[in-house]
């Protein structure tokens, strides 16, 4: 049987449509069939959201901190959005160290960090997508470590620098070459 990864933003029973809740449906279906199943997921919290299936949520690690607080985004200033960006790479490296994943799923990623992306194709770790809308095109726009770099070369440029000087991550390749 494989060892999954699951990476996300949010996950059941915190929702706010379809996507969250395909994800908790195949997680729970190769949990079922033996699979060892780890969820790495934001942090945020629904309103309103159901109690958690309690024996599916052990599998669940809602460590992940988004560009978003109470639903709206999150624009905080440069030396906090390091702070969750290390924080964010700190516990993709912890869970990939302590799961030792076959392959990492990655589903929405609207507000989390895209450079833990990049980490995963550095890293060449085997990685699938699952793709139900277009995060791919608008993600830059709701994570606010790596806004800033993206767009024209200047920007990459400036970003590149950080990078250098931070260790952190501020953009990501094109999944389709490492995914």
């Amino acid at each position: 049987m494989a060892r999954i990864l699951t990476i996300t933003n949010w996950y059941p029973p915190h929702h706010l449509g379809g996507y969250e809740l395909s994800c908790f449906d195949v997680m729970n279906r190769l949990a079922g069939r033996g699979h060892e199943v780890r969820v790495l997921c934001g942090d945020e919290r629904m309103p309103g959201a159901a109690a958690p299936d309690e024996r599916h949520e052990r599998l669940v690690h809602r460590e992940l901190e988004l560009y978003l607080r109470e639903g709206a985004l999150y624009r905080p200033p440069l030396k906090e959005r390091l702070a969750i960006e290390r924080h964010n790479h700190y516990a993709l490296e912890r869970h990939l160290g302590e799961h030792q994943p076959d392959v990492v799923s990655v589903w929405h990623m609207g507000a989390v960090s895209l450079g833990l992306l990049r980490r995963l194709a550095d890293r060449g770790i085997p990685t699938v997508y699952a793709i139900c809308d277009d995060w791919l095109t608008y993600g830059h726009q709701l994570d606010a470590w790596s806004r800033p770099f993206s767009g024209n070369l200047p920007r990459r440029a400036i970003g590149r620098a950080v990078e250098a000087a931070t260790g952190v991550s501020t953009d990501f390749n094109d999944p389709g070459a490492a995914a």
